[in-house]
């Protein structure tokens, strides 16, 4: 299932944002399901990829 999430967000994240650092990736590859989902809510509505990632 979590991979499932990592890949939506993934693919989310550079339809938005276009190509995406590789520390972003591996932040990704590793988050649990809680914080992805954070993730994916801020990806809505963010304007830059740091507003996706900043802390709240």
């Amino acid at each position: 299932m979590l991979k499932g999430e990592r890949k939506m967000l993934l693919l989310m994240l550079r339809a938005r944002f276009g190509n995406l650092p590789s520390a972003i990736d591996a932040r990704v590859q590793a988050a649990g399901s809680e914080l992805l989902d954070q993730w994916v809510t801020r990806v809505l509505g963010a304007k830059t990829l740091e507003d996706v990632f900043a802390n709240p």
